[in-house]
């Protein structure tokens, strides 16, 4: 689904980082106190600290239930070529960031199919489960009707299944940027062969969809507050996202074009493995004055980089045993490298390049064939934009 900005992480799973806006504590939250009062129907109104522990149980089942959908996501994306910088959670959902978008109509298919289908997968699995064990309770709880004297993780396993099977279905309408919007995005553009006309129908229906639920909110508010603020903030969210979506196909297509190749810097200076913590204090760290370098092997392959702090703690009379390659940042040779056909609107988003300034390029055989700097991918995409508003401009009859 869509989801929100700066986030805080949470953890890292095969190098995927997963974090939460803060607007998730006000979801799970509300979340909680919803379940919490189910439970306490359910249990008792003497089982308050129950109730509460299994309203946080499933809470945070149901939001595992949205990161397994965001990585259905992004391990099809990984599988085809796209990197992700990341899976946030916010209010309304998930968001499994991609450093590119597809680039044909069947990528764009099956990483936007991925995450419906898991989803699918896990509302299955509990609704069966329930039904496999009591037919007669689940036929009632499914309808989210719990009762006193109904089994409390049968209620679990409904509820779990209940609500994924909604979301299922509320996110594959055909509004951009829902999965449905980009599956319906995916279809016409194979049909028509024009990725910017496919966007632009998607985006209309996102649009409209979006409207229909800010309608929805306001007929909702007198009557239910809390559902309409939530639909109105919901459609309020998805039209300004399938907006913005209409003004990058209709005026920056050709900023959506450039890649790190068509900027980067061909020549860096680059440190091989095998070089001396000595020679690498000498030859670059005091030569150059800048605070790490990229390090190769022998073949030119990108290893990671290596900073200033971690060569100034080796103690000087070690300085000459051990090598460059000992002392590479972790995890730097994944999360500091891009490839060099990836957009520059996906580097901008990248955090990686805000936080160090440069990302190292590499090809496809992860050989290091340059370096792209926040500066140079600003300025690239500040131009490009500059002239196709200037075009739009001009070819824009007056009214």
């Amino acid at each position: 689904m869509f989801g929100g900005a700066r986030t805080m992480p949470l953890f890292r799973v095969s190098g995927i980082p997963v974090g939460v806006d803060w607007t998730w504590l006000i979801a799970v939250g509300y979340i909680v106190f919803v379940l919490s009062n189910d439970y306490q129907t359910l249990l008792g109104p003497e089982k308050q600290v129950e109730a509460f522990g299994y309203g946080v149980a499933v809470a945070f089942l149901f939001f595992a239930s949205i990161v397994l959908h965001e990585f259905g996501h992004a391990i099809v994306a990984r599988r085809n070529g796209i990197g992700i910088l990341g899976i946030d959670l916010w209010l309304l959902g998930g968001l499994a960031k991609m450093d590119r978008d597809p680039d044909s109509p069947g990528v764009e298919f099956r990483v936007a199919a991925a995450g419906p289908l898991v989803t699918l997968v896990i509302a299955a699995l509990c609704i069966g489960a329930a039904f496999g064990v009591d037919a007669d309770q689940a036929s009632h709880l499914v309808r989210l009707q719990s009762e006193a004297g109904d089994d409390a993780w049968m209620a679990a396993l409904t509820t779990l299944g209940t609500v994924n099977a909604f979301l299922l279905v509320f996110n594959l309408i055909p509004a951009y940027p829902l999965d449905g919007g980009r599956i319906a995005r995916a279809i016409a553009w194979k049909v028509s062969g024009d990725r910017r006309k496919a966007t632009l129908l998607a985006a209309s229906i996102g649009r409209v969809f979006g409207y229909g639920l800010i309608g929805l909110g306001i007929f909702l508010i007198g009557r239910a507050p809390v559902s309409g603020v939530i639909f109105i903030f919901m459609g309020f969210t998805l039209s300004q996202a399938a907006r913005g979506a209409t003004i990058q196909e209709g005026m920056l297509g050709e900023a959506t074009l450039l890649t790190v190749a068509d900027v980067m810097d061909r020549q860096p200076v680059v440190m091989n493995g095998d070089v001396t913590v000595q020679r690498a204090l000498d030859e670059y760290f005091w030569r150059y004055r800048w605070p790490w370098f990229p390090v190769v092997d022998g073949s030119g392959h990108f290893l990671g980089l290596i900073e200033q702090h971690a060569v100034d703690r080796i103690d000087e009379s070690d300085r000459n045993q051990r090598i460059a390659q000992d002392l590479i940042a972790p995890q730097s040779g994944d999360r500091r490298a891009v490839r060099e056909d990836t957009p520059l609107t996906a580097v901008i988003a990248n955090p990686e390049i805000r936080d160090y300034g440069a990302l190292m390029a590499i090809d496809e055989q992860g050989l290091l064939s340059g370096v792209v700097t926040i500066e140079q991918a600003q300025r690239a995409l500040r131009d490009a934009i500059s002239r196709a508003t200037a075009t739009q401009q001009q070819t824009t009859p007056d009214v």
